[in-house]
């Protein structure tokens, strides 16, 4: 199962998008012990262990990588920036923010896995403190099997919950 918030072109600082970040996952803390510490992705799980994020907008504002070109690494200003981060176990949170560039949608992306132990009102829930701190156009709660069956071109049209931008949260009969 995964939360997903989707957006058009949003220009911001670094410093609004890692507020963004840092609003979603101190939101996390308060839906269970499994998600109160967070880390920075390793080329290894030991590597990663050893870089936990502190949930601060200052600390995550460091781990925002720019999109850069391959030629010469310099950075692409307008495909915003990059996050990711791991729980130490199944789940993990990447994002794209800050991109205004008409070919690259901005996303938070919370993957949990295949954990199907939570409630309704859990993922609800998650599904809330997404669409507060990203403010997206469209969200999600939905699995990648469930998209696959129901053949949607877009992830935000099928799912447990889904969310419109002036709208309200609804929730869907999912077998």
């Amino acid at each position: 199962m995964f939360v997903a918030a989707y957006w058009s072109q949003r220009k911001e600082p670094k410093e609004s998008a890692s507020a963004r970040v840092a609003a979603f996952l101190t939101a996390l803390q308060g839906q269970g012990e499994e998600f109160s510490t967070w880390y920075g992705k390793g080329k290894s799980r030991a590597e990663a262990l050893r870089s936990p994020i502190a949930l601060d907008a200052a600390s995550i504002a460091m781990r925002l990588n720019s999109n850069r070109r391959s030629v010469d690494h310099q950075p692409i200003p307008d495909l915003g920036f990059r996050f990711s981060a791991w729980n130490g176990s199944r789940a993990s949170f990447s994002a794209t923010l800050g991109s205004w560039n008409k070919d690259l949608r901005n996303t938070a992306v919370f993957d949990i896995g295949n954990d199907d132990h939570h409630s309704r009102d859990w993922y609800r829930s998650v599904l809330e403190a997404m669409v507060h701190a990203f403010d997206p156009d469209h969200a999600v709660v939905t699995s990648d099997a469930h998209l696959s069956e129901r053949g949607a071109l877009n992830p935000w049209e099928t799912g447990i919950f889904t969310y419109q931008r002036g709208g309200v949260i609804e929730a869907h009969d999912v077998e």
